[in-house]
Protein backbone atom coordinates (compact mmCIF):
# COMPACT_ATOMS: atom_id res chain seq x y z
CA UNK A 1 0.00 0.00 0.00
CA UNK A 2 2.71 2.54 1.32
CA UNK A 3 4.25 1.42 -2.34
CA UNK A 4 1.21 2.48 -4.18
CA UNK A 5 1.17 5.95 -2.54
CA UNK A 6 4.46 6.38 -3.39
CA UNK A 7 3.97 5.65 -7.09
CA UNK A 8 1.12 7.51 -7.08
CA UNK A 9 2.86 10.57 -5.67
CA UNK A 10 5.73 10.40 -7.91
CA UNK A 11 3.36 10.35 -11.03
CA UNK A 12 1.64 13.68 -9.36
CA UNK A 13 5.19 14.94 -9.37
CA UNK A 14 6.27 14.57 -12.92
CA UNK A 15 3.09 15.95 -13.96
CA UNK A 16 3.27 18.94 -11.72
CA UNK A 17 6.74 19.64 -13.26
CA UNK A 18 5.83 18.86 -16.69
CA UNK A 19 3.18 21.15 -16.50
CA UNK A 20 5.73 23.67 -15.54
CA UNK A 21 8.06 23.25 -17.89
CA UNK A 22 5.53 23.33 -20.12
CA UNK A 23 4.33 26.75 -18.64
CA UNK A 24 7.87 28.30 -18.89
CA UNK A 25 7.66 27.53 -22.42
CA UNK A 26 4.80 29.16 -23.42
CA UNK A 27 5.40 32.27 -21.39
CA UNK A 28 8.97 32.43 -23.18
CA UNK A 29 7.58 32.17 -26.51
CA UNK A 30 4.66 33.96 -25.96
CA UNK A 31 7.39 36.98 -24.76
CA UNK A 32 8.86 36.37 -27.41
CA UNK A 33 6.53 37.03 -29.69
CA UNK A 34 5.88 40.46 -28.32
CA UNK A 35 9.57 41.39 -28.53
CA UNK A 36 9.41 40.21 -31.75
CA UNK A 37 6.44 42.60 -33.05
CA UNK A 38 7.77 45.72 -31.34
CA UNK A 39 11.06 45.02 -33.49
CA UNK A 40 12.87 44.34 -30.31
CA UNK A 41 15.01 41.68 -32.13
CA UNK A 42 18.01 41.81 -30.13
CA UNK A 43 15.85 40.63 -27.04
CA UNK A 44 13.80 38.20 -28.65
CA UNK A 45 16.69 36.00 -29.99
CA UNK A 46 17.96 34.37 -26.62
CA UNK A 47 13.87 33.85 -25.66
CA UNK A 48 13.78 32.07 -29.51
CA UNK A 49 16.59 30.07 -29.00
CA UNK A 50 16.02 29.03 -25.60
CA UNK A 51 12.24 27.65 -26.74
CA UNK A 52 14.11 26.00 -29.65
CA UNK A 53 16.38 23.87 -27.32
CA UNK A 54 13.52 22.54 -25.32
CA UNK A 55 10.91 21.82 -28.14
CA UNK A 56 11.80 23.23 -31.36
CA UNK A 57 9.02 24.51 -33.82
CA UNK A 58 8.52 26.05 -37.85
CA UNK A 59 7.06 29.41 -36.19
CA UNK A 60 10.33 29.99 -33.30
CA UNK A 61 13.23 28.80 -36.21
CA UNK A 62 11.42 31.03 -38.28
CA UNK A 63 11.57 33.88 -35.68
CA UNK A 64 14.76 33.57 -34.89
CA UNK A 65 16.08 33.09 -38.67
CA UNK A 66 14.30 36.61 -38.89
CA UNK A 67 15.71 38.41 -36.05
CA UNK A 68 18.85 37.14 -36.96
CA UNK A 69 18.71 38.43 -40.59
CA UNK A 70 17.24 41.84 -39.51
CA UNK A 71 20.27 42.94 -37.09
CA UNK A 72 22.61 41.61 -39.84
CA UNK A 73 23.83 38.91 -38.06
CA UNK A 74 23.73 36.83 -41.72
CA UNK A 75 26.48 34.54 -40.40
CA UNK A 76 23.92 33.35 -37.36
CA UNK A 77 20.29 33.66 -39.73
CA UNK A 78 22.30 31.53 -41.92
CA UNK A 79 22.57 28.66 -39.76
CA UNK A 80 19.01 29.06 -39.19
CA UNK A 81 17.06 29.02 -41.99
CA UNK A 82 19.12 25.90 -43.09
CA UNK A 83 17.19 24.79 -40.38
CA UNK A 84 13.65 26.06 -41.72
CA UNK A 85 13.89 25.37 -45.08
CA UNK A 86 15.05 21.80 -43.87
CA UNK A 87 11.47 21.46 -42.91
CA UNK A 88 9.55 20.71 -46.10
CA UNK A 89 6.05 22.58 -44.42
CA UNK A 90 8.45 26.18 -44.93
CA UNK A 91 6.66 28.24 -47.45
CA UNK A 92 8.84 29.54 -50.04
CA UNK A 93 8.88 33.08 -49.07
CA UNK A 94 11.86 31.97 -46.60
CA UNK A 95 14.01 30.81 -49.11
CA UNK A 96 13.55 33.98 -50.70
CA UNK A 97 15.04 35.79 -47.23
CA UNK A 98 17.46 32.83 -47.01
CA UNK A 99 18.67 33.27 -50.39
CA UNK A 100 18.97 37.19 -49.50
CA UNK A 101 21.29 36.39 -46.61
CA UNK A 102 23.45 34.02 -48.66
CA UNK A 103 23.98 36.86 -51.36
CA UNK A 104 25.28 39.24 -48.15
CA UNK A 105 27.83 36.45 -47.37
CA UNK A 106 28.60 35.96 -50.77
CA UNK A 107 27.63 32.51 -51.43
CA UNK A 108 25.90 32.92 -55.10
CA UNK A 109 25.76 29.97 -56.24
CA UNK A 110 23.62 28.63 -52.69
CA UNK A 111 21.53 31.61 -52.78
CA UNK A 112 20.95 31.11 -57.18
CA UNK A 113 19.59 27.66 -55.74
CA UNK A 114 16.71 29.33 -53.28
CA UNK A 115 16.34 32.14 -55.47
CA UNK A 116 15.04 29.33 -57.92
CA UNK A 117 13.08 27.48 -55.59
CA UNK A 118 11.16 30.60 -54.76
CA UNK A 119 10.42 31.49 -58.41
CA UNK A 120 9.26 28.56 -59.77
CA UNK A 121 6.23 29.31 -57.43
CA UNK A 122 6.76 33.00 -58.14
CA UNK A 123 7.69 32.92 -61.64
CA UNK A 124 6.62 36.91 -61.95
CA UNK A 125 8.35 38.26 -59.08
CA UNK A 126 10.46 41.23 -60.52
CA UNK A 127 12.25 41.20 -56.91
CA UNK A 128 13.82 37.39 -57.30
CA UNK A 129 14.17 37.66 -60.62
CA UNK A 130 16.36 41.32 -60.37
CA UNK A 131 18.25 39.24 -57.36
CA UNK A 132 19.00 36.62 -59.93
CA UNK A 133 20.45 39.43 -62.15
CA UNK A 134 22.36 40.41 -59.53
CA UNK A 135 23.37 37.48 -58.66
CA UNK A 136 24.95 37.32 -62.11
CA UNK A 137 26.48 40.52 -61.51
CA UNK A 138 28.20 40.13 -58.68
CA UNK A 139 30.00 36.59 -60.15
CA UNK A 140 31.13 38.75 -63.03
CA UNK A 141 32.29 41.35 -60.62
CA UNK A 142 34.12 38.48 -58.72
CA UNK A 143 36.71 37.74 -61.74
CA UNK A 144 37.85 41.12 -61.33
CA UNK A 145 38.44 41.53 -58.10
CA UNK A 146 42.16 41.95 -59.00
CA UNK A 147 41.15 45.82 -59.69
CA UNK A 148 40.55 46.44 -56.60
CA UNK A 149 41.48 46.11 -52.99
CA UNK A 150 39.52 46.44 -49.88
CA UNK A 151 41.57 47.98 -46.56
CA UNK A 152 40.18 48.25 -42.63
CA UNK A 153 41.29 52.12 -41.60
CA UNK A 154 41.59 51.64 -38.29
CA UNK A 155 40.81 55.11 -37.21
CA UNK A 156 37.42 54.78 -38.47
CA UNK A 157 35.99 51.01 -38.33
CA UNK A 158 34.93 49.99 -34.86
CA UNK A 159 33.51 46.56 -33.70
CA UNK A 160 29.89 47.93 -34.97
CA UNK A 161 28.24 49.37 -37.21
CA UNK A 162 29.80 51.66 -39.46
CA UNK A 163 28.16 53.44 -42.25
CA UNK A 164 27.67 56.07 -44.73
CA UNK A 165 30.71 58.47 -45.04
CA UNK A 166 30.96 61.91 -46.77
CA UNK A 167 33.14 64.33 -47.08
CA UNK A 168 33.15 67.40 -45.14
CA UNK A 169 35.42 69.92 -45.17
CA UNK A 170 39.07 67.97 -44.75
CA UNK A 171 37.87 64.74 -43.85
CA UNK A 172 34.63 62.76 -43.77
CA UNK A 173 31.29 62.87 -41.18
CA UNK A 174 30.10 59.25 -40.82
CA UNK A 175 27.42 57.93 -38.33
CA UNK A 176 28.42 54.90 -35.91
CA UNK A 177 27.12 52.76 -33.13
CA UNK A 178 30.87 52.28 -31.50
CA UNK A 179 29.90 51.97 -27.51
CA UNK A 180 31.23 55.03 -26.35
CA UNK A 181 30.71 53.27 -22.61
CA UNK A 182 27.61 53.82 -20.83
CA UNK A 183 25.82 54.12 -24.36
CA UNK A 184 21.92 53.66 -24.32
CA UNK A 185 21.19 50.34 -26.73
CA UNK A 186 18.66 49.66 -28.81
CA UNK A 187 16.36 46.83 -28.57
CA UNK A 188 16.36 46.68 -32.38
CA UNK A 189 19.70 45.45 -32.54
CA UNK A 190 21.19 45.28 -28.98
CA UNK A 191 23.84 47.91 -30.33
CA UNK A 192 24.52 51.89 -29.23
CA UNK A 193 22.40 53.86 -30.97
CA UNK A 194 23.82 55.53 -34.19
CA UNK A 195 25.48 59.24 -33.71
CA UNK A 196 27.71 61.34 -35.58
CA UNK A 197 31.54 61.29 -36.31
CA UNK A 198 33.94 63.27 -38.07
CA UNK A 199 37.77 62.11 -38.95
CA UNK A 200 40.15 64.44 -40.47
CA UNK A 201 42.08 62.67 -42.92
CA UNK A 202 41.81 61.56 -46.91
CA UNK A 203 41.72 58.25 -48.63
CA UNK A 204 43.38 55.61 -46.04
CA UNK A 205 45.15 58.07 -43.98
CA UNK A 206 42.93 58.94 -41.34
CA UNK A 207 43.02 60.57 -37.67
CA UNK A 208 41.01 59.36 -34.85
CA UNK A 209 37.05 59.98 -35.21
CA UNK A 210 35.79 62.45 -32.73
CA UNK A 211 32.25 63.27 -31.99
CA UNK A 212 30.03 65.54 -34.54
CA UNK A 213 27.67 68.25 -33.70
CA UNK A 214 26.98 66.93 -30.21
CA UNK A 215 24.69 69.89 -29.52
CA UNK A 216 22.05 68.33 -31.93
CA UNK A 217 22.53 64.70 -31.18
CA UNK A 218 19.24 63.03 -30.75
CA UNK A 219 18.40 60.15 -28.16
CA UNK A 220 17.70 57.57 -30.82
CA UNK A 221 19.92 57.18 -35.01
CA UNK A 222 21.66 60.09 -36.09
CA UNK A 223 22.34 59.91 -40.11
CA UNK A 224 23.37 59.72 -42.63
CA UNK A 225 23.97 62.45 -43.80
CA UNK A 226 24.99 65.12 -46.05
CA UNK A 227 25.79 68.39 -47.00
CA UNK A 228 25.53 71.19 -49.65
CA UNK A 229 27.98 72.57 -52.15
CA UNK A 230 29.47 74.92 -49.26
CA UNK A 231 29.33 72.58 -46.31
CA UNK A 232 27.48 75.35 -44.22
CA UNK A 233 24.17 73.76 -44.50
CA UNK A 234 23.71 69.72 -43.16
CA UNK A 235 20.30 67.58 -43.79
CA UNK A 236 20.31 64.67 -41.72
CA UNK A 237 17.48 61.78 -41.15
CA UNK A 238 16.68 60.65 -37.66
CA UNK A 239 14.10 58.65 -35.73
CA UNK A 240 11.82 61.45 -34.60
CA UNK A 241 9.20 60.23 -32.79
CA UNK A 242 9.57 60.70 -28.70
CA UNK A 243 6.80 58.92 -26.63
CA UNK A 244 5.20 57.48 -29.35
CA UNK A 245 4.67 61.09 -31.23
CA UNK A 246 6.08 62.36 -34.41
CA UNK A 247 8.05 65.30 -33.09
CA UNK A 248 9.31 68.18 -35.75
CA UNK A 249 12.26 70.05 -35.25
CA UNK A 250 13.68 73.23 -36.82
CA UNK A 251 17.28 72.74 -35.89
CA UNK A 252 19.96 75.93 -36.42
CA UNK A 253 23.40 74.92 -35.91
CA UNK A 254 26.69 77.10 -37.45
CA UNK A 255 28.85 74.24 -38.45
Amino acid sequence: MKRLILKIALSVIAVIAFGNVSFAQSDDLILANKLYEKFSYSKAIPLYEKVIEKKSSLQALERVADCYRRINDYRNAEKWYEKVVADTSCGVQQHLLYAQVLMSLGKTEKARTHMQTYLAANPGDNRANSAIASIDIMDALSKDKKLWTTKKITALNSPNSDITPVPYKNGVVFSSARDEGGTKTQAFTGKPYLKLYYAEGKQSDFGAAVSFAPEIASKFNDGPVSFNSTGDEMFITRNNIEDGKIKSSDLHVKL
